[in-house]
Parts: C-alpha cells; sequence; structure tokens
C-alpha cells in the first residue's frame, strides 16, 4: 500500500515538472532589459555638464647652464664637458661639449659684503630716571674713541663733540602690535650742527652712507687686495683693468660692477653677490670680521632702571 502511494506521488511529481516546463518553453523568458526600455523616463533633467577638450602642453627643455663663470663646466643629458688633470698646473681641466678649447676669463673680483656706516656716537645704557628721563644718567659709547661716557640731559662731551638735549622713556606700539618701552635721546652733534636722535630700538646708522667691499682674485690678479666703493659710479683700478660701480643692494646683499679691459675689449658687467666668486678657481669664502670688540655683538646696548 506505501509502495502505490509513492508511486503515486512520483508520478504526480514529474507531471508538474513537465507542465511547468512546457510552460516556461512556450511563453518564453522575461526579458527585464526591454522592459526597462520600454518605460517612460520620469523625474528631473540631469545638467548637461561642459568638459573643455584637454590639450596636452609641450614640453620645453631649457638649455643647460655652465656651472662656471667661463662657461666650461657645462653638464648636459647624456653629454658632460670634457674633463682632465693637466700635470703643468695641477688642476682640473675643463671644456665644454658645445664648444673648442676656450681661454678662460677671469673676471677677477668678488663681493666682500655691503655694509652700513655706524654713526660715531651710539646709545649704550641709561639709569635711574623712574620719575622724570631727564634726570637718567644715560651711557653713551664713542667708536672713534672706543670709550664709554655718561651724563644727563644737558651734559656737554668736549673731547667727543656732542651735547645730550633731551631724553624720553615711553611705552610705543611696536610693530607686529608688541608694545614696548622704548628710550630716546636727542643729541647735538657739536661738529657738524645737527641733532641726532638715538633710541633703544637699535644702533644708529649714517644715512645713505654704505661701504661696499670688493677683493680680487688670485687669477688674473695675483695676490689678494681688498677695495671699498662708497657710492655708484665710484672706480677702482688694477694691472690696466677698471672696474666701475653700477648698482647695489644692500638688503639682498649683492653689487653690479662693469670691467673695462684693455686686454679684452668688450665690458663685463656682472652682478655680484656676497661671497659669491667671480671664477671657479676661487672656492673659498671669507668672513667679515667686526672693526672692534663694541661691534661683535648688536644687543650691546640696553635700559636699566634701579
Amino acid at each position: 500500500m506505501i509502495k502505490f502511494y509513492d508511486k503515486l506521488l512520483l508520478i504526480v511529481s514529474l507531471a508538474l515538472l513537465l507542465a511547468s516546463s512546457g510552460y516556461y518553453m512556450t511563453k518564453g523568458k522575461p526579458n527585464i532589459a526591454q522592459d526597462l526600455v520600454d518605460r517612460e523616463p520620469s523625474g528631473e533633467e540631469i545638467a548637461t555638464v561642459e568638459v573643455k577638450p584637454y590639450a596636452p602642453k609641450a614640453l620645453v627643455w631649457q638649455e643647460p647652464v655652465a656651472q662656471d663663470a667661463e662657461g666650461l663646466w657645462e653638464y648636459d643629458i647624456f653629454t658632460p664637458p670634457k674633463i682632465w688633470w693637466d700635470p703643468d698646473t695641477q688642476e682640473l681641466v675643463a671644456q665644454s661639449p658645445y664648444t673648442g678649447p676656450v681661454t678662460p676669463k677671469y673676471f677677477g673680483v668678488y663681493l666682500v659684503g655691503i655694509q652700513r656706516e655706524l654713526y660715531r656716537i651710539q646709545f649704550d645704557a641709561y639709569f635711574g630716571g623712574m620719575g622724570d628721563p631727564n634726570t637718567a644718567l644715560i651711557q653713551f659709547y664713542d667708536r672713534e674713541r672706543d670709550e664709554t661716557c655718561r651724563g644727563r640731559v644737558g651734559a656737554v662731551f668736549e673731547e667727543n663733540d656732542f651735547k645730550i638735549l633731551a631724553c624720553t622713556n615711553k611705552r610705543e606700539k611696536l610693530p607686529g602690535g608688541i608694545r614696548a618701552t622704548i628710550t630716546r635721546i636727542t643729541i647735538l652733534d657739536t661738529r657738524t650742527n645737527r641733532e641726532i636722535e638715538l633710541n633703544s630700538e637699535g644702533k644708529h646708522y649714517i644715512e645713505g652712507d654704505f661701504s661696499i667691499e670688493f677683493a680680487t682674485t688670485a687669477k688674473p690678479y695675483g695676490a689678494e687686495q681688498t677695495f671699498v666703493l662708497k657710492q655708484v659710479g665710484d672706480r677702482f683700478q688694477i694691472d690696466g683693468d677698471t672696474f666701475i660701480l653700477k648698482n647695489f643692494d644692500f638688503d639682498n646683499q649683492s653689487a653690479t660692477l662693469e670691467k673695462l679691459s684693455p686686454h679684452e675689449g668688450e665690458s663685463d658687467v656682472r652682478t655680484l653677490e656676497v661671497f659669491e666668486l667671480a671664477s671657479s678657481d676661487d672656492d673659498f669664502v671669507r668672513e667679515p670680521k667686526p672693526a672692534n670688540r663694541r661691534e661683535e655683538d648688536e644687543s650691546s646696548f640696553g635700559a636699566f632702571e634701579f
């Protein structure tokens, strides 16, 4: 009996399977993609986005620049200069890959530094004067005599050629919003009969007075010589060559020189920076030295109250 029902269930199952297969084969599988295509779009329209056409930039290769003033040590991609050892001069010699043998052309001068001229009297410190700055004891430093001197308002320093006229001590707003107490002293320079204001913010320099110091190099002038030019147009001569100061920039520590040489024909104008040598064979560095002990420390002045 049980076997009979099993056979019956098997027959029913096979009949349902055949029926469903026949329906699927006759009706076909649903086309979902076509159904979506047939639908009408709905919702807000999508804004058109404009895309600029891509224009590739052309690569520009910069011309190689020589590593020295004479144009001999010139490096290019896969094209280095020719370098060899000269046993006679005991030096490395180079030849540009783009030129034949070149006779070195030495400018012969480099810039040591540009200094502003300090005024001969500098404010050093003051003592007292809490209620009245005119009663304070003020200390000065005489750069010419390398000595200090003290006095109050009205004091005359005959050996130092100045007189104290006034003294103020006020809180002031400095650049950056910082407030600080600034001491200002007015003196009379009896040499020039001019009033000069000194203060605790820094050293006092002579307005428009600069010293541009240069030095010659071993090639082609032999032993080093230093010379100082004061203003545009000043000249220095050595071995028939003339150097003319064309311009200078104190803030950037640079100066432009024109070299006139009867041996070279055309003039040579170069802008030099501090400690930058004009020829590759002089690769040492000089550092300027302070004129005296008081110029070594920029913060040697100050104000003291008791």
